[in-house]
């Protein structure tokens, strides 16, 4: 499927992209006034369309690992 990709620097928009793709290279122009001098900048990935942490693609089949050890 495709995988919307949100990129966010120092809580700013700076990109949103879709792929298809296992991996996307992707250079990204922004406007280099929202970077903070003396302080750290912050870059967020967000993935809205990626399964959350701990679930799993739902089978129809047996589970693999209902009987290993």
């Amino acid at each position: 499927g495709t995988q919307q990709i949100i990129v966010k620097l120092n809580d700013t928009l700076i990109g949103s992209y879709s792929s298809s793709g296992l991996r996307y290279p992707k250079s990204i122009k922004f406007d280099p006034r929202i970077l903070h001098a003396d302080q750290i900048n912050k870059v967020e990935f967000e993935f809205p369309d990626a399964a959350g942490v701990g679930v799993l693609p739902r089978r129809d089949s047996h589970d693999p690992f209902e009987n290993s050890l």
